[in-house]
């Protein structure tokens, strides 16, 4: 099993499309597959140095991740966050 973490910061001026982004992340699990588990997050305590927004997800392989991340459907995602998006970190490890 491997376990992809993410966590995303909007920029200052973007985030008014919290609630957007947090949708279309969400929506990715029903376009592609592959995932065990998926859990979308928006931070609570706001303070300036979280993050906005995590994802959690679980996938069977390394080779289901890698296929998640090739898909069409991920790379459009992608694009639009690269507009809306400041720093992002990611881990990936097996379990």
């Amino acid at each position: 099993m491997v376990k992809h973490v993410v966590v995303f910061k909007l920029q200052e001026d973007k985030k008014d499309e919290l609630d957007n982004f947090v949708k279309e992340l969400r929506e990715l699990p029903l376009k592609i597959g592959l995932v065990r588990s998926y859990e979308v997050g928006i931070d609570a305590l706001r303070s300036p140095y979280s993050f906005d927004v995590v994802l959690i997800s679980t996938y069977e392989s390394m080779a289901d991740l890698l296929k998640y991340k090739e898909h069409p459907a991920h790379d459009e995602f992608v694009a639009y966050m690269r507009t809306i998006v400041q720093p992002i970190k990611a881990v990936d490890f097996m379990f």
